[in-house]
């Protein structure tokens, strides 16, 4: 097994070592995708050799593959465009009468209908 992985991978340092009914991986890898391509190809070969039975992955693999370069996080952000004149026709003030900027009055209706419990923004009226 170790010689497969490191000559499908020759360019990951990884170590492979077997304890009890659990695999071990550990050294480090280029990307996230290369551990998952190693845990896949590792957890196959487990249910292999255990003769398919059904046992999560995440019980024989035990996986200490460090990522090398720098850390990364995903984020998934979700952008609303809103045109101010479909704001008021939902009855939603956009500017601040306290010149604090604009916005603050529509993050303080929609935490207010949040509070009360108000279906739509219409009944803020």
């Amino acid at each position: 097994l170790t010689d497969m992985v490191h000559s499908l991978y020759p360019d990951e340092d990884v170590k492979i070592r077997a304890l009890t009914d659990q695999v071990i991986l550990t050294g480090d890898v280029s990307t996230p995708a290369v551990a998952n391509k190693i845990v896949d190809l590792v957890s196959n070969y487990a249910a292999d050799v255990q003769g398919n039975t059904a046992t999560n992955p995440d019980d024989v693999i035990v996986n200490m593959l460090g990522i090398q370069g720098e850390r990364q996080v995903m984020l998934r952000v979700k952008i609303v465009e809103a045109s101010r004149n479909a704001l008021k026709d939902l009855g939603l003030e956009f500017n601040s009468p306290t010149g604090a900027g604009a916005g603050k009055n529509l993050t303080a209706t929609f935490l207010t209908s949040a509070a009360l419990g108000l279906a739509s923004p219409t009944q803020l009226g």
